[in-house]
């Protein structure tokens, strides 16, 4: 069995397809899904996949997942969805955005400006 280092060693050495890093996206260790995500959005920040991607990591069951402190995994997603360059990703950004919980709005805010 692959340890969680190298996974995200590999993860971050880059080359991975889109497909290897979106499933890596759903790891169980948080490490993993992470780097997965900051790569996706790295190496495919151009394609609406990923702008997709994203959006459905930021609403998904685990979005408000603590990653650290009151940084949440849904507020990763939704910063890189706003960082890309995906033709949509502006038009998901502002829907995710309008309709965050409003008891976590005031740290989305706070990390998309500046986490």
């Amino acid at each position: 069995m692959t340890c969680v280092i190298e996974i995200t060693n590999q993860i971050r050495g880059g080359g991975l397809s889109w497909e290897e890093l979106s499933d890596y996206s759903r790891h169980s260790n948080m490490s993993v899904r992470g780097s997965a995500i900051y790569q996706i959005s790295d190496q495919y920040g151009d394609e609406n996949r990923t702008a997709f991607k994203l959006a459905e990591l930021a609403s998904g069951y685990d979005s408000m997942e603590p990653v650290m402190g009151t940084i949440r995994l849904g507020h990763i997603c939704i910063k890189l969805l706003n960082a890309i360059d995906a033709p949509v990703s502006q038009q998901l950004y502002q829907e995710l955005l309008s309709s965050w919980p409003d008891h976590d709005r005031d740290d989305l805010n706070w990390f998309v400006k500046t986490g």
